[in-house]
C-alpha cells in the first residue's frame, strides 16, 4: 500500500531545486524568510508574499498602463508645468505674504516651501483620488488640485475658466501651500488635523489680517508651530546687533592695549624710554582695558536683563570676553619688559 508524504511550503520549494525549476538563490532567500517567521519577525501574509517574490512571483506592487503607454508616462500627457509665481492671482498671494511677514516672518518661510520644493501642473485630465477631509459642510463637488510629495496638479479648466476670480485661484494656490505642511507633518510625531488646513486658509484672507498675537496663537492652535512675532523677532535681531557691537568695542580696548604695550616695550629695548617707564605705561594701558572690559560686560548683562526678547548673543558674547581673560591678561604681561614682572 502506497503512503502518502505530507510535505510543507518549504519542502515543495526544496523539491522544486532538486527538479530544477526553482534556482538555488530563490531558495536560499526562501529559508532566511522562513526562519525569520519562526523568529516572530514577519506575519504569515508576509511569509507568503514574500516567498512568492523570491521565486519571481506576485508582489505587493505592480506596473500599470493607459492603453499604449505606461500610467506614469500618459498621466503627464497634456500636462503644462509651469511656475506658480507666474499664475494669475498670485500678485494676491504676495499680499498675503506681506501680511504673514509683519506678523510670524518665521512662519513665511515653512509656508512658501511647496513654491520651490514641488513641481507644478495645470491639469486637463480629471482629478481623483484627493481627499479633502477638512469640511464640515458637503459642498465640495469636484476636485480641483491635487498633491503628493513632489507634486501639485491643478485642473486646468477651473484655474482658467470657471474660478470666480483672481481672489478665489489665490485662495486655492494658498490652500496648497499649506496642505503642503500638512502632508508634511501627517507622519510625524505631531501631525495638523485636516480641519486646521481650512480654519488656517480662511483665516489668512480674513479682512482685518490678524494681529501678531492672534497669527501666533492661531498657528499654536491649528498645530503649525510656535513662532515669534515679527515685534519679537525684531527686537532679538537688534539684541544680535548691539551684541555684535558691543564686542567688536571690546576687541578694539583690547587690540589697543596689545599695540600699546608692545610698542611701549619696543621703545624700552631701543633705549627711547626707561623700563621704569615702558612698566608704568603699559601698567596703565592694561588698567584701560580693564575698566573697558568690565563696562562691556556689565552692558550685556543689563541688556539680556531689561530686553523682553532677549538674545543669546548677549551672554555668548559675555561668556566669550570671560572666557579670554586670562589669556589677554598674560599676553600683555608678556609683551612688557622682563624687569616689569
Amino acid at each position: 500500500m502506497m503512503k502518502w508524504v505530507k510535505f510543507d511550503w518549504f519542502q515543495w520549494v526544496a523539491l522544486g531545486v532538486v527538479l530544477g525549476s526553482i534556482s538555488p538563490g530563490a531558495w536560499a532567500e526562501s529559508r532566511l524568510i522562513q526562519d525569520r517567521f519562526v523568529k516572530g519577525r514577519l506575519v504569515k501574509d508576509s511569509l507568503v508574499k514574500k516567498g512568492r517574490a523570491a521565486r519571481g512571483g506576485v508582489s505587493d506592487g505592480g506596473g500599470s498602463a493607459s492603453k499604449g503607454k505606461p500610467t506614469s508616462h500618459a498621466e503627464n500627457d497634456g500636462s503644462e508645468i509651469v511656475s506658480p509665481e507666474k499664475l494669475p492671482g498670485f500678485s494676491i498671494v504676495e499680499k498675503v505674504f506681506e501680511h504673514i511677514e509683519q506678523a510670524t516672518p518665521d512662519f513665511l518661510y515653512d509656508l512658501k516651501g511647496a513654491l520651490e520644493e514641488k513641481d507644478w501642473y495645470l491639469e486637463p485630465k480629471e482629478l481623483i483620488g484627493c481627499e479633502d477631509p477638512g469640511a464640515l459642510v458637503k459642498v465640495a463637488d469636484q476636485v480641483v488640485a491635487c498633491q503628493n510629495s513632489l507634486e501639485i496638479r491643478i485642473s486646468k479648466r477651473w484655474f482658467e475658466k470657471e474660478a470666480d476670480d483672481d481672489t478665489a485661484r489665490a485662495q486655492l494656490i494658498v490652500h496648497e501651500l499649506i496642505r503642503n505642511l500638512y502632508l508634511k507633518a501627517k507622519e510625524s510625531e505631531n501631525p495638523i488635523k485636516p480641519e486646521a488646513v481650512h480654519a488656517l486658509d480662511r483665516l489668512l484672507f480674513s479682512k482685518p489680517f490678524p494681529s501678531e498675537s492672534k497669527m501666533r496663537d492661531a498657528l499654536s492652535k491649528y498645530g503649525f508651530g510656535i513662532f515669534e512675532t515679527a515685534t519679537i523677532s525684531k527686537k532679538r535681531s537688534d539684541g544680535k546687533q548691539l551684541a555684535d557691537a558691543l564686542f567688536a568695542e571690546y576687541e578694539q580696548c583690547r587690540n589697543t592695549a596689545l599695540k600699546e604695550t608692545r610698542l611701549l616695550s619696543e621703545r624700552a629695548g631701543k633705549g627711547e624710554i626707561s623700563n621704569a617707564e615702558a612698566c608704568e605705561k603699559g601698567h596703565e594701558a592694561e588698567s584701560r582695558f580693564y575698566d573697558c572690559e568690565q563696562l562691556i560686560q556689565r552692558q550685556l548683562k543689563d541688556e539680556n536683563r531689561k530686553s523682553d526678547a532677549p538674545s543669546d548673543r548677549f551672554m555668548s558674547v559675555y561668556l566669550e570676553i570671560h572666557s579670554d581673560r586670562d589669556s589677554n591678561y598674560a599676553n600683555l604681561r608678556r609683551l612688557r619688559p622682563e624687569s616689569c614682572w
